[in-house]
């Protein structure tokens, strides 16, 4: 039987620089890919459809009800556009439930800091009613749990929102800045070397990528 050839101490070297490679290259990769299957779900979304999905769920709920829309925003991080979605369709269900009034509007603006939605209805509200089934008169009345969610999905996301009366009707000022959404990760270009890399630079210089 011939005698098995043991490996070189050069061999033994290249061997040991590969393994050192794919323990750097590891967690980086699994990093990108991570990154862009975030990339890709924000890259999906359309804002806009999103948008008008939402108005237009409420956008002639009765006969003498309408909602108008106006959007200039393009797009926006997932998160985002889901939240304002949502935040639209529970300001929509609350001017519904709580006013007596015969439109509502929608404004989506993009400033260079921030995005801002207003959803507002001109009012009358709906008065409480007493004891006898009588309408009260004695200032606004509360217009349900749905401003409990929306302030706290707006602060999920960094925002705020203000809800109250405005104008002898109602009003969803929702704000959001961009400055956390506009941050972007080191890509792997930037990472620093290891020092195998730089102390087997022309090894592996002529060898392609790994």
């Amino acid at each position: 039987a011939g005698m098995a050839m043991r490996p070189s101490l050069k061999t033994k070297g290249l061997e040991a620089t590969a393994m050192a490679w794919a323990a750097f290259c590891m967690p980086t990769s699994m990093t990108m890919v991570r990154r862009s299957v975030h990339d890709l779900e924000d890259d999906g979304t359309d804002f806009a459809a999103q948008i008008e999905a939402a108005v237009a769920s409420f956008d002639g709920i009765s006969p003498d009800f309408s909602v108008s829309l106006a959007n200039d925003v393009d797009t926006a991080p997932a998160p985002v556009s889901r939240c304002f979605a949502t935040v639209i369709r529970e300001a929509l269900a609350n001017v519904a439930h709580h006013s007596e009034a015969h439109e509502a509007s929608v404004t989506l603006r993009d400033f260079p800091t921030l995005w801002q939605l207003v959803v507002q209805d001109p009012g009358p509200a709906i008065r409480a009613r007493d004891a006898r089934g009588r309408r009260r008169t004695d200032g606004e009345p509360p217009r349900g749990m749905g401003l409990t969610d929306i302030e706290s999905r707006v602060r999920s996301i960094g925002g705020t929102a203000l809800c109250g009366p405005y104008d002898g009707g109602w009003r969803v000022f929702v704000s959001v800045p961009k400055q956390r959404w506009h941050a972007s990760p080191e890509s792997c270009a930037k990472t620093d070397q290891p020092a195998f890399m730089k102390t087997t630079a022309g090894t592996l210089g002529n060898r392609g990528k790994l």
